[in-house]
């Protein structure tokens, strides 16, 4: 989680140049815009030997720091399926949720919202003998 919400502070920063190493923990990647006030960036990380994703939704050229909302979703009846719009199409977190970041970044929050183990693109799976929840 530490890792999370240091690579969302650096995103955030965009002027903050990070370092690379041969194996880095952190990765973040601008996503194509899908509205044209708004910045997506993609921060993916390792935790537990997976790699998971998060969606950062943002306000173009804050002028200043921006407070920060964790909006963590909730049931999706496909997790894989998570923040797809069509059979190709990722735009996470998709129409199921994606009225939230959006929202409340078009009121000056910056939005992270990760994606849960087995969601979208993110490593995981459901143990054996549970009948609902993914870890």
């Amino acid at each position: 989680m530490l890792r999370l919400i240091v690579g969302c502070f650096l995103a955030l920063r965009l002027e903050i140049s990070v370092a690379q190493t041969a194996t880095p923990t952190v990765e973040i990647t601008a996503l194509a815009p899908l509205y044209a006030d708004l910045d997506r960036l993609l921060i993916t990380y390792r935790n537990d030997g997976l790699k998971l994703s998060a969606l950062i939704v943002k306000p173009k050229r804050a002028a200043r720091p921006l407070p920060v909302l964790i909006a963590n979703h909730g049931f999706h009846p496909d997790p894989p399926r998570y923040g797809f719009v069509d059979s190709q199409q990722n735009e996470r977190p998709g129409k199921y949720y994606g009225a939230i970041p959006r929202a409340f970044a078009r009121r000056g929050f910056a939005v992270i919202m990760a994606d849960y183990r087995g969601h979208n693109t993110s490593e995981g799976r459901r143990p054996p003998g549970f009948s609902s929840g993914w870890v």
